[in-house]
């Protein structure tokens, strides 16, 4: 089971990203940190909304008639979903602080940032 389709500003993100490459948009180094401060609040909130999903995938205690086995099988089965969808979005806040970063000169925590996004989805994958 898969994440919905959800649109999380990918295009207007990647828009973002080509016009800080390109130099058409550049803000200080003091508003490069507030941003990246800012989604770090996003961030730590849906890492919190994640690990309350995580444990409803497990849940249990519903009895064991088929209807209440397929009750347990939903609700484990829209918490996955959720948090598919959590995981994007904190990947495009990561990608928002990124080009953030990069706009304002901060080149070095900008690649850090993308380091740690990168090994996020590397273990995602590699864990399944």
């Amino acid at each position: 089971m898969g994440a919905p389709e959800f649109n999380f500003g990918k295009a207007e993100i990647t828009a973002f990203n080509e016009a800080v490459a390109a130099g058409t948009f550049s803000i200080s180094a003091d508003a490069a940190e507030q941003a990246k401060r800012e989604y770090d609040l996003m961030i730590t909130e849906l890492n919190k909304l994640q690990r309350k999903l995580d444990a409803l995938t497990r849940a249990s205690g519903f009895g064991g008639f088929q209807s209440a086995q397929e009750l347990q099988s939903g609700f484990i089965g829209k918490a996955t979903e959720g948090k598919a969808v959590i995981e994007k979005l904190i990947d495009a806040a990561s990608q928002l602080q990124v080009a953030y970063l990069r706009a304002g000169k901060q080149l070095a925590e900008a690649d850090q940032i993308n380091a740690d996004r990168l090994k996020r989805i590397t273990d995602d994958v590699q864990n399944g």
